[in-house]
C-alpha cells in the first residue's frame, strides 16, 4: 500500500507531538512517583514508630494492671485474714468466759450441797434432841408411876389394912400403874413414828434441795469448732500484648505509569494500520509558517 506524502508529514509531525507530550507527562510523572515515595517513607517511618510506641503503651498498661490486681488481691486476702484472726480471737474469749461462769457454777453448786448437809445436820440435831427429851420425860414419868404406886402400897401398909381389903387395895395400884404404863408407852410408840416421819421428812427436804442444786448447775461448755480458714484468691490469667513485626518498607517506581514510551509506541502502531483518523484524533491542527 502507497503513502500519501502530506499525510506522512502530518504522521510525522503527530509523532514528533506525541514525543513531547509524552517527555513532560513522564517527568511530572516521575516527580509524583518520587513525591509518593518519600511521603510513602515517611508514613512507613513514622507509623512503625507509633506501632512501637503504641506496643510499649499496651505492655506498660497490662504491667500496671497486673500490679494494681495483686495488690487488690493481696489487700482482700488480709482483709480476709483479720477478719478470720478476730472471730477466732471472739472464739476464744467466748469460751474462756463460759468456762468462767461453769467453773462459778461448779462452787455454786457444791456450797449449796455443803449448806444443804449443814441444814439436815442441823434438823436431825433438833429432831434427835426433842425425841431425846420426850424418851427422858417419858422415863421420868415411869419413874414417878412406880414411886406413886410404892406410895400408895405403902401407904396402905401405913394404915393396917390387910386381908381382903388391902389386896383389893393393891389390885387398884397395880392396875392404875399398868394402864399408866400402857398409856406411857402408847405415848413413846407415837413418838418414835412422829420421829421417823421427821427424819424421813428431813431427807426428802435434803433430797429435794440437792436435786434443785443439781437442775441449777450449767452444763460443760464445749469449744466451737474452728472457722475454715480463708483461701487464696484465685490470681487472673493475662494474655501477652501482641508484638508487632516490621512491615515491608516501601519500593521505589511500583506506581510508574507509561508515559513517553507507551505514547509513542501506540502511535507507531495506530499509523501501521492505517488508521489516520485514529492517529490524529484530538490533536489540534498544524499550522505551517
Amino acid at each position: 500500500m502507497l503513502i500519501d506524502p502530506v499525510s506522512a508529514g502530518f504522521a510525522a509531525a503527530s509523532i514528533g507531538m506525541s514525543i513531547f507530550g509524552g517527555a513532560q507527562k513522564d517527568a511530572a510523572e516521575q516527580r509524583a512517583i518520587n513525591a509518593a515515595y518519600k511521603a510513602a517513607k515517611q508514613n512507613y517511618r513514622y507509623n512503625w514508630r507509633e506501632t512501637k510506641r503504641q506496643y510499649r503503651y499496651d505492655k506498660k498498661g497490662l504491667d500496671i494492671l497486673r500490679r494494681n490486681t495483686e495488690s487488690q488481691l493481696q489487700w482482700q486476702e488480709k482483709t480476709a485474714k483479720l477478719d478470720y484472726d478476730y472471730k477466732m480471737a471472739i472464739r476464744d474469749y467466748d469460751y474462756r468466759n463460759q468456762m468462767k461462769a461453769f467453773a462459778q457454777a461448779e462452787k455454786n453448786y457444791k456450797r449449796q450441797l455443803g449448806f444443804n448437809n449443814m441444814a439436815a445436820a442441823q434438823a436431825y440435831e433438833e429432831e434427835n434432841r426433842a425425841y431425846e427429851e420426850i424418851k427422858i420425860g417419858a422415863a421420868f414419868q415411869s419413874q414417878d408411876m412406880m414411886v406413886q404406886n410404892l406410895q400408895e402400897e405403902g401407904a396402905l401398909k401405913a394404915r393396917g389394912v390387910s386381908g381382903r381389903s388391902a389386896s383389893k387395895g393393891m389390885q387398884s395400884a397395880v392396875a392404875s400403874l399398868g394402864r399408866n404404863i400402857a398409856i406411857l408407852d402408847e405415848s413413846m410408840n407415837s413418838a418414835f413414828k412422829q420421829h421417823s416421819t421427821n427424819i424421813k421428812r428431813i431427807n426428802l427436804n435434803k433430797f429435794e434441795a440437792d436435786m434443785n442444786a443439781d437442775m441449777a448447775r450449767m452444763l460443760k461448755p464445749e469449744m466451737l469448732p474452728a472457722l475454715p480458714e480463708p483461701l487464696a484468691l484465685p490470681r487472673p490469667e493475662y494474655q501477652k500484648v501482641y508484638k508487632p513485626k516490621k512491615p515491608p518498607k516501601p519500593i521505589k517506581g511500583v506506581a510508574t505509569g507509561g508515559g513517553l514510551t507507551a505514547g509513542i509506541a501506540d502511535s507507531i502502531s495506530t499509523l501501521a494500520s492505517g488508521n489516520w483518523s485514529e492517529a490524529f484524533a484530538g490533536k489540534a491542527p498544524l499550522r505551517f509558517g
